[in-house]
């Protein structure tokens, strides 16, 4: 019975043995390669302390410990506004931005948890921030029918979301939406002034029911692109 037992630690050790070296070789070349480039891999299949050194840093990679997040998670929130504007533009090609959103998904869902919930925050806080203005050019066209004068105004909500996106380094987002804005709302009240009131009351109605409408289908196209980039219901 002893005899059977050592046999069995002897044959348990042996497999235990072979198993590490195995690991220290497959494993350590593996990581060399995948983690830290072709030249790490070379450097692992000629020189074995250094493939079984990286079988063993194996377990503590990190493979964000050279990320600079600042600057990276400002580009990557760039790019989620980019999907987004995207998405809702006329000339969208619906495979191009399904291909290129579930390749960023993939990229950003290997992030450290913090980080992704940072990324996530700061789209819904965009798309927030989109429809905001949405209502506060629907708002300009109905307190025109009450004044007949035609005056674009943020609203605190809005400046408040602008705000918060400037902490997420947006500001150049913000700017190229208040530009556009800004042109926008000169042509109307271009119009305004030299259309006679009645005619353009009568446009500003029809206006504001296909702005209502359209702004419930961005909003739409928007969380429909949110769930695309997170995996997620906005």
């Amino acid at each position: 019975m002893k005899k059977i037992f050592e046999n069995l630690l002897t044959g348990l050790g042996y497999t235990v043995l072979s198993g590490l070296i195995l690991w220290g070789y497959g494993g350590g070349m593996y990581h060399a390669f995948e983690k830290h480039g072709i030249g790490d891999g070379v450097v692992s299949v000629f020189v074995p302390p250094w493939t079984f050194y990286r079988s063993i840093e194996f377990f503590w990679h990190d493979d964000f410990a050279d990320v600079d997040w600042e600057v990276r998670l400002s580009n990557d929130l760039e790019n989620c506004i980019y999907l987004l504007n995207y998405s809702t533009s006329e000339d969208v090609n619906t495979i191009e931005l399904n291909n290129y959103s579930e390749k960023f998904s993939l990229e950003i869902k290997k992030y450290p948890k913090d980080k992704f919930e940072h990324l996530k925050f700061g789209t819904k806080v965009y798309i927030k921030y989109d429809s905001s203005i949405a209502v506060d050019l629907k708002d300009s066209f109905l307190n025109y029918y009450e004044t007949g004068q035609f005056e674009y105004k943020k609203s605190n909500y809005t400046i408040n979301l602008a705000n918060q996106l400037e902490k997420y380094n947006l500001s150049d987002q913000i700017e190229i939406t208040e530009n556009s804005m800004d042109l926008l709302m000169g042509e109307i009240k271009d119009q305004s002034e030299n259309l006679e009131s009645k005619e353009f009351l009568k446009n500003n109605r029809k206006f504001v029911e296909m702005l209502n409408f359209r702004s419930r289908l961005i909003l739409k196209t928007l969380k429909s692109t949110y769930f695309k980039i997170f995996n997620e219901e906005y």
